[in-house]
């Protein structure tokens, strides 16, 4: 199991390898993207259409994040100030939504 390892410092956009990545969650249920290849809009998009989501709704209260994988560790950095406040009042919960959306 990778252990989630949350630092607001660790990553930055336009600095992600094939190890790295974004991932959006909502209502529970996350997506991962692979390196570049997504930007957060686009995988906001594809959380409402996979869930059924409203797409408005989601683009509007999901969190954003960046990852990297890093010795058996997923490394996690928040894209705005109020993806990690609302992280950070259950980190357990979320950090188990990181780890299935990575293993994706």
């Amino acid at each position: 199991m990778n252990r989630v390892i949350f630092d607001s410092k660790a990553l930055e956009d336009g600095y992600l390898d094939n190890n790295s990545g974004r991932i959006v969650i909502y209502d529970g249920v996350g997506m991962a993207s692979r390196g570049n290849s997504m930007d957060h809009n686009d995988l906001l998009r594809a959380l409402a259409r996979q869930y059924g989501f409203h797409t408005q709704k989601v683009i509007s209260n999901a969190i954003r994040l960046y990852y990297t994988r890093y010795r058996g560790h997923i490394i996690v950095t928040e894209r705005r100030k109020i993806d990690y406040d609302t992280m950070e009042r259950n980190l357990d919960y979320y950090a188990s939504i990181i780890e299935d959306a990575v293993k994706r």
